[in-house]
Order: C-alpha cells, then sequence, then structure tokens
C-alpha cells in the first residue's frame, strides 16, 4: 500500500514540475548565436514609412526599426543570445551587391547600436535577388504603374510589361547560376577558429492574390488602371515563383538554409481584405515591400527555420 502512495505522489511531483522542465530543456536546447549580420537589398532593410535605425552612416539604404532583422533582434535576441548585430544590408542592392556588404569590415559594436559592417557573424541573414529581375523597379512601372502606355507614332496603346517580364526572366536564370558563390563566401568570410555560422536565404512572397476577385483589390487612389491586378498579378507571381526557386537551389547547393517566407501571406496579398504589402500610390519606392506586420511575418519565418 504504501509503494502505491508514494508512487501516486511521485505521479503528482512530476506534473505539477513538468511546466519548469520543459522550460528547462527549450533553454538548454536553443542556439547561441551572439553575432547577427543582416545582408540584401530592401527587403532585408524594411524600407517605408517606419523608423530609421540609429548612427546610419548612409541613410539612403533605408535601414528601418520593422525590418525583419530588428524584430529577430526584439524578440528573440535574448533566445539567441544576441550582442552583435551587423547591418551592412542596403535598400536598392542587387545580389552582386552583397560581395561588398560581405567585404565590409569586420567591425561591430556592442548592443544596442547596430554596426554597418560585415563583422565576424555566427548568424547570417540574406534577402537578395529582387533588384536582379527589376521587380521593385522597371517591372512595377511597367506592369502596375503605366500598364498600357500610348505610343504617339502608331497612335495605338501597347503593355511593356511583356518586354520587361521576359528580361526579368534572363536576369533571375542569371542570378541562379551566380549566386551560389557569393552564398558561400558568405559561409566562409571572417570566420574565426573553431567558429561555425549559419547562413539563411529568404525567398519572396507572391503580391497578388489572383483568384478571389476584385473586391478588395486596391482602388485609383492607391495603384491605377483596374484591372491590371489580374494581368499584372500573374506577371509577378511567375517571377517571384521563378527567383524563390533559383535562389534556393543555390543556397542548398552550397549548405546554406532557404527560407520560404510565402505561406505566411497567404490571405494577405494584393486582392486580399488585410494587405501586408504597401500600396500607396504614389509613394513608388515603397509599393510593393511588406508592412509592419508583413515584416513581422517574415521574422516568424526565419526564427522559425533557425529554432
Amino acid at each position: 500500500m504504501l509503494s502505491v502512495l508514494l508512487a501516486c505522489l511521485a505521479l503528482v511531483q512530476l506534473c505539477f514540475a513538468s511546466p519548469s522542465l520543459k522550460k528547462r530543456d527549450a533553454a538548454a536546447n536553443s542556439k547561441i548565436l551572439p553575432h547577427y549580420t543582416a545582408l540584401g537589398d530592401s527587403y532585408a532593410t524594411g524600407v517605408g514609412p517606419f523608423t530609421f535605425l540609429d548612427a546610419d552612416p548612409d541613410p539612403n539604404c533605408l535601414r528601418t526599426k520593422s525590418s525583419y532583422p530588428y524584430q529577430l533582434l526584439l524578440e528573440h535576441g535574448d533566445d539567441l543570445r544576441i550582442s552583435t548585430i551587423n547591418f551592412p544590408a542596403c535598400s536598392g542592392a542587387t545580389t552582386t551587391d552583397l560581395v561588398a556588404q560581405i567585404e565590409s569590415g569586420t567591425g561591430d559594436r556592442p548592443l544596442p547600436t547596430p554596426s554597418y559592417e560585415f563583422g565576424s557573424p555566427d548568424l547570417v541573414s540574406i534577402s537578395a535577388g529582387g533588384n536582379d529581375g527589376h521587380m521593385f523597379s522597371d517591372l512595377i512601372r511597367a506592369c502596375v504603374l503605366s500598364l498600357f502606355t500610348y505610343d504617339s507614332d502608331s497612335y495605338e496603346y501597347y503593355n511593356p510589361c511583356t518586354n520587361e517580364w521576359y528580361q526579368a526572366v534572363v536576369d533571375i536564370y542569371s542570378v541562379g547560376r551566380t549566386v551560389g558563390d557569393i552564398y558561400k563566401q558568405a559561409l566562409t568570410a571572417n570566420l574565426s577558429d573553431g567558429q561555425t555560422r549559419e547562413v539563411y536565404v529568404l525567398g519572396y512572397a507572391r503580391f497578388y492574390n489572383v483568384d478571389g476577385g476584385r473586391e478588395h483589390c486596391p482602388n485609383d487612389d492607391e495603384l491605377p488602371t483596374p484591372p491590371l491586378e489580374i494581368i499584372a498579378g500573374n506577371y509577378l507571381n511567375d517571377l517571384v515563383d521563378l527567383l524563390n526557386t533559383n535562389i534556393r537551389e543555390a543556397a542548398q547547393d552550397v549548405g546554406a538554409t532557404f527560407v520560404d517566407v510565402d505561406a505566411k501571406f497567404e490571405g494577405h496579398r494584393i486582392c486580399d481584405k488585410e494587405c501586408w504589402f504597401q500600396t500607396d500610390y504614389p509613394a513608388g519606392e515603397h509599393i510593393f515591400h511588406p508592412t509592419d506586420q508583413g515584416n513581422k511575418a517574415i521574422m516568424e519565418a526565419f526564427w522559425e527555420a533557425i529554432a
């Protein structure tokens, strides 16, 4: 009888102790990646109507506190024991510009002030490729802001989107052939003896919901020329898929981890009721970039990949 009572008591104690045990196990299993570097383009810098980072030597890079690297620091910096964040990412960067970001120097600063050199990181995130495919410049102008252009010589309207789309396809395949060497450089640059490094290559989210009707598509006060959302949406979504495929394969070939962020935007694309892309027109440098909630969604996909 006594042995039965003792067994029951032990079971009760185990049940009450389990939450703290789980907490200790979670802490024991968490990664320690104290030095974090964010590389890339405007998707890394978090462009938009947000607060800029402190002591930024190049305001044209548009690095903000809404960016997913900064949100990772705020939400999970303690989990990863991050002590320095290096932020050489810059708006407008192409995959070729990543080389300069990687070779920008070894300096860092203790938190809370970021460094803007590569440093000697344990954790690296990369968001780049969209500017190689001209998705945030020529394609937006051709496929969204001027979907049908008037030719005064022929007295006809034409669609400049098609030519830009074909050029973007060529450029994206070129990225797929060359960017692997840059990822490899990010894996090895400035490594100290015995140091290991994790490199995460983040993809892009498709911009449009082209199957849900037009009730929640942007109106003329935002993105112009309906029904461009169907035409441009298919053009741009296809390019995002192609870009993701190319950078995923390049990352996996060299041992980096690809992070698929697209699923996080399901139900929150352009033409969805709650859109996580900036669509305010004519702020052309911001449209098609994530809102603050969109940046948080990217951060969550990144964190899930790390953890």
